[in-house]
Formats: structure tokens, sequence, C-alpha cells
């Protein structure tokens, strides 16, 4: 046979051979396992990250060191629809120290929000059993994550004893995730010292250490019920729909949001609003609402500004106006509005108006009536925080976008909105009108003055923006060493990188001296990484961007010898900034940015064409008829860019096992070639190691994501 022909069916025949070895013989071989602990390496001995994905920690000794303040612990486990999963897991730790367990379930899109469920958040004692369960896996899941999140100083050291995720069988219709009430709050109790197996129940059924327990508090005051108000009443006209998706498994709130789902904040999904997104910062749902029970805040210790939003669909032409009330600490909170032309809030934004900030208490705002450009199909309506300080914090209740009358003419002439610095097209300019007459509140507030229009935060005079970069370099061996990031200055000045801060999720490097001109660009690489020589580079110090760039997923962020942060994004598995985030780059590919102007938004992040360090980025065409999610959905996916989350499975930099037991159950409606480009190289690799050694006693599970 010819050597292309070997190399066409060299992937199949790994495919066979991984199959018939390696997966259950029967169908009944899958429950009869059903009883054992899904998890590699349980006890947490050491080489740990053969199996566990560690971000923001590391081993010390018989514990593990804090290098960050947040850290989480993660396993890929297999999960099939339908059936029950129990996860536990115990820590022991000092006084600080705050741990949560939280199990999600994948399919080839990416996480299943709906149905993540997540144990509440406790402080570590001497021995802290977490527990969490699903009635059953949702339709679609192929894999479950695994996730130990810790919270506490770095330095801080945690003792991680033993974890299970155990599949038994469950409901044939996923049940969804009842949303915990602030009626009741947990309280967690130790177990005894020493006795490091005592949370599974023994022979017949005795219990082994107690589990957190809920202790009854006074039932809260019951609220008014909320009476949506519109601003205005306009005629009712035809208004354009997304296009279809799956149906929803959370219902959408009240119908006080308009446009927007859940805009009175009161469907939350493990501690958090369902159907909003947000950049940067941490999301979660607060009893401190204005009205009802909940209320939307998000948290920022950095002084970059950030917002939560929702793309709604919209027609052009048409008069619309975004109001919502808000209370800001350490900043302010306002609303902003962005046009595309786009049917599901893609792409570059165009004309765009914000209402007048409010800081202190609860506060209304409003933008005022706005008219859509003539070509605009949809508009992002954001809920934005801008800190005035690192640590600051903005609560948002009772959003509401809707259409509205048109505004009386006037002959007083007022300012057109600018146009951000993109190049979208633009239509007729949104006008301000003055704010609609609040409706009453027990609480008092007055509205704020009339908003104005405002341009597009875009990067600002002496900053410098990621545009591109390479985190699963295509050479063999460690990734590290071969590793770039890409910056760009849009000017209008020269920058000097000296005493600029790059940093990943885990550890930072401070760059030496590197002038970039003003729309110039510089790549900052690790030791052994190789460009043209006509691209300017500067190495990290100590040859390695932060603590290396994980293949699934990762943070990035840029800090000025100040201290700010001036850009920052998260990809892959990582939602710390954007959630969702934009996929992880595949080995060999870069992961780009589409406009340096352009203020940042996980949508204008994609997959490049190649990657071209020190030059603007190329990314294959868009397709023509996106297809959005609900109003919420993020951006579309272009042909070269896969959409936000997508599954993407790798195997740990200390050679853990591949995902056998993917073969059958989640290629089944993939197509043979298919196949062979996405599991080419982890089969390859298992089998290399199968025949270097026999494999342990009880492989055949998940690998650890890196």
């Amino acid at each position: 046979m010819p050597r292309s022909g070997r190399t066409i069916l060299l992937p199949l025949a790994c495919l066979a051979i991984v199959t018939a070895s390696l997966l259950p013989a029967g169908p009944g071989a899958r429950r009869a396992a059903a009883e054992g602990n899904l998890l590699e390496n349980p006890a947490f001995q050491p080489p740990v990250d053969d199996a566990w994905t560690l971000n923001g920690l590391e081993p010390d000794g018989d514990a593990f060191r804090l290098t960050l303040d947040r850290a989480t612990v993660s396993q890929v486990a297999p999960a099939a629809p339908g059936n029950r999963y129990d996860a536990s897991v115990r820590i022991s730790g000092q006084t600080g120290v705050t741990a949560r367990l939280r199990l999600e379930f994948w399919k080839t899109e990416g996480p299943i929000p709906a149905a993540t469920v997540s144990s509440p958040e406790y402080q570590l004692s001497a021995n802290l059993r977490l527990d969490v369960m699903t009635p059953s896996a949702p339709p679609g899941t192929l894999f479950a994550m695994f996730v130990i999140e810790l919270r506490g100083q770095a330095g801080a050291t945690v003792g991680l004893v033993e974890a299970s995720l155990v599949e038994s069988a469950g409901n044939p219709t996923p049940t969804p995730t009842p949303t915990p009430t602030p009626a009741a709050t947990a309280t967690p109790t130790p177990a005894a010292d020493g006795d490091a197996g005592a949370g599974d129940d023994g022979p017949g059924g005795a219990p082994g250490a107690p589990t957190p327990t809920r202790t009854p508090t006074p039932t809260k005051t019951p609220t008014p019920t909320k009476t949506p108000t519109p601003p205005r009443v306009s005629t009712p006209r035809p208004t354009p729909t997304m296009p279809p998706t799956a149906t929803p498994t959370l219902p959408p709130g009240s119908a006080s949001g308009g446009l927007l789902r859940n805009g009175d904040f009161e469907v939350v999904q493990s501690g958090r609003p369902a159907y909003w997104s947000k950049v940067g910062g941490e999301l979660r749902a607060s009893s401190d609402a204005y009205e009802g029970r909940y209320a939307g805040c998000l948290d920022s210790d950095t002084s970059s500004t950030k917002w939560l939003y929702q793309a709604v669909p919209v027609a052009g032409g048409a008069w619309y106006e975004a109001v919502a009330w808000a209370a800001a600490s350490g900043g302010d909170a306002f609303l902003r509005v962005t046009w595309y032309t786009s049917a599901d809030g893609s792409g570059t934004g165009g004309d765009q108006a914000d209402s007048d900030p409010a800081s202190g208490g609860w506060t209304r705002l409003a933008t005022g009536p706005l008219q859509a450009p003539p070509d605009a199909r949809s508009a992002r309506v954001r809920l934005m925080l801008r800190p005035g300080s690192a640590a600051a914090t903005a609560c948002f209740d009772d959003a509401w976008f809707g259409e509205v009358a048109e505004p009386p003419p006037t002959p007083t002439p007022t300012p057109r909105a600018t146009t951000a610095p993109t190049t979208a097209a633009s239509g007729a300019a949104s006008t301000p009108k003055p704010s609609p007459t609040p409706r009453s509140s027990s609480r008092g507030q007055s509205p704020p003055a009339p908003p104005v229009q405002a341009q597009a935060a875009g990067p600002s005079s002496g900053s410098l923006r990621i545009t591109e970069f390479m985190s699963d370099p295509p050479e063999t061996g460690r990734d590290a060493p071969y590793e770039w990031v890409e910056l760009f200055n849009p000017g209008p000045g020269d920058v000097d990188l000296a005493g600029w801060v790059i940093a990943d999720a885990a550890s930072s490097d401070t760059l030496p001296s590197l002038v970039i001109p003003a729309g110039g660009y510089a790549v900052v690489a690790g030791a052994a990484a190789k460009f043209d020589p006509a691209v300017p580079v500067v190495r990290v110090p100590d040859g390695e961007i932060g603590n290396g760039l994980g293949n699934t997923g990762d943070v990035l962020r840029l800090r000025d010898p100040a201290g700010r942060v001036v850009d920052e994004l998260s990809f892959g598995a990582r939602p710390d900034v954007f959630d969702p985030a934009p996929p992880a780059p595949e080995a060999g590919e870069t992961l780009g940015l589409r406009d340096p102007l352009a203020e940042p938004d996980p949508g204008l992040w994609a997959v490049t064409s190649r990657p071209t360090p020190g030059e603007p980025n190329l990314f294959p065409a868009r397709q023509s008829g996106a297809v959005a999610g609900a109003a919420s959905a993020g951006p579309a996916a272009s042909p070269g860019a896969r959409p936000a989350g997508t599954l993407r499975v790798e195997e740990g930099s200390g050679g853990g096992s591949v995902v056998p037991w993917m073969v059958l159950g989640g290629l089944a409606g993939i197509s043979v070639g298919m196949i062979g480009a996405a599991l080419a190289r982890p089969i390859r690799r298992f089998l290399e190691r199968r025949r270097k050694s026999p494999p342990p006693s009880g492989s055949g599970g998940p690998p650890a994501a890196s």
C-alpha cells in the first residue's frame, strides 16, 4: 500500500484498537462498574498532575500551597446522559481558606450551564467533606468536569485528602437543579481528625464523617411582587427574533426585562444570575436586592472596566431604551447600548450610547430613547462597572430594554452618537431625549440627569493590547519555552516595555526594555520560540510566560509599570475574564483579536488562519448566516473559529491517559474523517505508552486537562 494510504488509515486503525481493547465488552459492563470511583488518583498521591490539573496552587510536601488567592483543582471524568453522579471531596486546611466543589457536564459545544451543580462555600477545617449530586446528566453529555475551588491568601496551605465521583442509574429525563434560597445557611461539620477514610458509609450502612448540615434561619419578610412598568409604550411592531436554538432548561424570569431574559435577576443557577454573560470581575447573585429576592452583583479587584451583557434582536430605525437600578461602591455604574449589524451581537459594534453614571445606593439608570441605526439587527445591553479603585462592586436589578415610542421632534439640535473607532458600518445617529418619568419606589430615589452619547471604551493613550498568542506550540516536548504573546501599540506615542508585567493565571513576569512604536507590534516569547529576524521580540527573564499557558484554557493579563491592568482575557475552560470565553486554540494554532481598537469582547477573539507574530492577524471569512443562541448568547462562530467553549480534551504534560470512554459515546455522529483528525494524536500517544509499560491498575479514566 502506498505510504499516503497507510497514513490515512492510521487514525482509523488506532480508533479500532482502542475501542476494542479499552471499552466495556457489553452494554451491561458500564453499569457493572458504576459503583467504582470514576476519578484517577483520588487520594492525590504524587505526582498529582498526572491526573489532576492544578491552577493557582502547587505541591508543598504532603500538602498544597496556594500561589494565587483563587485556585482550582480539576479532573475530567467519563459521564453519560441520564445517569446520576455523586461527587465528594475531603479537604483540610487552615482558617481563612474556603472551598467549594463544582460538577460540570460537557457536550461537544462546551459546558452545559444549566446542568452545573455546586456545593456551598465553606471555611476549611481539620477534615471538611463537600458533597454534590445531580439526579441525571443532561442529554448530549460526553463527560463531567470535577472542580475544587479554593480561595485564600497566597501562601496558605491545604490538604487534599480524598475525592470521589460515583455513577449510578438516574432519572431518564434531566431535572433542573433547584436554586437554594436565602432562608437556610450552610454550616459545615468537620470530621474527626486523623480519620481520612471515615466519610464513606461503612458496612451495613453505618454513616461515616458527618457532612455539612443546614441550620434554619428566620424567613425573610416577603417583598412586593415586581410589577414592571416600561418607560414608554410604543405602537406594537414585529420584532426580529434570534435564530432558533435548543429549548432552555431554565425559566427566563418575569417579563420585567422586556427583551432581556431574567432582567429581574430572580433566576439563579449555581449562585449566579442565569442568562447573563460577563467581561471581567466575579459575577454573583446577592440577596441585597432593589426588589424581589436577588440582584446581580459584579465584584472587581482590578481597575479595568467590567460589565454584564446580553445580546438582543432589534429592528433598524426603531426606538429603544435601557433602564436599570444600580448600587455601586468603589466606582461608578452605568448602562451602555451598542448596535450591531449581525443578528446575534457578534463582530465589531457600531454606534453606542451610555447613561449617566451613578454611585452609592440604589439609583435609577436610563439611556433615554435611542434610535437604532437603519442597518442594525441586534444590540448588546451592558451593565457597566467602572472601578475608581482596585476593589469595587456594582449590583444591578430590574434591568429593562425594549422598544419605546418615538419622541416628539424638538427644534434644539442634539449631538449625534459618536462612532466607535472600528470598521463597522453605522447608520442613523441616536438622539438623546429626557428620561421617562421613573416609576414610584419606596426607596425614594430620583432619576439621574439626562444621558449622553459616549464613544467606545477602546484602548487609551499609552496603552497596549494583547492581540495574538500561541498557547499550544507544535514543537515536541514541553510547551512553555515555545509559547508567545503578541502586543500591539494603538498609539499615539511610543511605549517602552521596561517595567510592564505579563501574567497568566498562576504567576507573572516583569518585562525588560523594548520600545514599541505607535501602530507597531512586538512579541513576548519563551526562551526557545523562533521568529523572523524582522519581528521585535522580548524574552521573559525566566524563559517561560507565567507558569506556562494552559492548553485547555488560561488567563492572560498585561499590567503597566504602575500595576494597572491594561488588558486581560481568558480562554478555553477559564471564565475568569470572559464568560463565556473564546475557544482554546489547537496545537500550532493561535487565537487572535479581530479589532485591536475595540473594547474587550470575547466575540472578537477567534482562531486565526495562520500565526502572524508581529503582523496584523488573518482570519477565515465569516459565515453569512450566523446562528445565535438565546438572548444572552455569545457570538456565532466563523469557519475558522470554533464556538466558545468548544470541547477540547488534551492529555496532561505528565502523560496522563487519553479518553477511551469517549471513542464511541461522544463521536457516534461524527464522520470518519473528523474522528481521525480529532483523535489521531492522543490515540498515537496512548498506544506508545501502552507499548512502553503496562497500564496501572484501575486505569482507563479520562486525562487531566492541560
